[in-house]
């Protein structure tokens, strides 16, 4: 009988230590950079003083970059920030480079969810934003968001784009 209640509270043990202990996360599941593929390719979001774009390429097994630049109503070309969601220290991060802004440095943002149709990205220590998030909806679009908090404020940036075939 001692035997019975002892392989019963191992297995009432196992399957709490399943519920509560912390799951690996996606990039250890085997997850590669492929799972972003969704991404790559050129995006476009009509504004009402021009054009923004993204466009995403893969540099490597292990690096997609992307350019981002303006085309203003007067025809002049912007560049405004360059972006790579690489896989470094088992984890991927999204790493931006924003054009007169952090002196020019990159500002790593960890990949903390991501599925086949998006991902987000968080730094909670950055001033502005503190997450970034990328989403492809049913329709083809691209929709990403960029939040949190600045000076003790809430804020939020949206971004609808499509895609330029």
């Amino acid at each position: 009988m001692k035997k019975i209640a002892s392989h019963t509270q191992q297995l009432f043990l196992l399957i709490i230590l399943t519920f509560f202990m912390p799951s690996p996360s996606q990039a250890q599941k085997g997850s590669t950079l492929k799972d972003f593929s969704w991404i790559i390719g050129t995006w476009k979001m009509s504004m009402k003083n021009g054009t923004l774009f993204e466009k995403w390429r893969m540099i490597n097994d292990s690096v997609f970059q992307s350019t981002a630049f303006r085309i203003k109503s007067s025809g002049d070309t912007v560049m405004t920030e360059s972006v790579k969601i690489e896989y470094k220290n088992k984890s991927f991060y999204y790493t931006s480079t924003v054009t007169d802004q952090n002196n020019q440095k990159p500002v790593p943002f960890k990949i903390t969810s991501f599925s086949q149709s998006g991902f987000t990205a968080e730094n909670p220590a950055h001033d502005f934003p503190q997450r970034i998030s990328y989403e492809l909806k049913s329709d083809g679009q691209l929709y990403a968001f960029i939040d949190g908090k600045y000076n003790g404020k809430y804020g939020k940036k949206e971004f609808s784009y499509i895609k330029v075939k």
